[in-house]
């Protein structure tokens, strides 16, 4: 039997984990192929209160390519991720919302906050 594909952290196109979530929908996981699908969609298309939501894992250098390639980020997002700062933070860019998570010392607890 074949042994399927294992990606640690994140897929081949370096997405970690992705989510639909809807204005009183219930949140879907989706993957790369379904973001793009999304991304694709007109800006006229009709779609309900909806956003997509991807973590990508910018330690795998495919991450940004396809960034680049399929999310239409200006470049500002691209200048946020390569500033140096070791702050985690959220900032609103252009008509985004991105938040720079950076990795914790071995050793800190941290607390999942949702």
């Amino acid at each position: 039997m074949p042994l399927p594909a294992f990606n640690y952290g994140s897929d081949d196109s370096g997405l970690a984990c992705g989510f639909l979530i809807g204005d009183g929908a219930r949140t879907e996981t989706i993957d790369a192929a379904d973001a793009l699908a999304r991304l694709r969609q007109p800006a006229s298309v009709p779609a309900p209160r909806q956003f997509v939501w991807l973590h990508a894992n910018l330690s795998k250098a495919a991450s940004e390519r396809w960034l680049r390639s399929h999310a239409g980020l200006g470049d500002g997002f691209y200048e946020l991720l390569h500033q140096g700062s070791r702050s985690t933070r959220i900032e609103i860019l252009d008509d985004a919302l991105v938040a720079v998570r950076r990795p914790v010392p071995p050793g800190i607890i941290v607390p999942e906050i949702y």
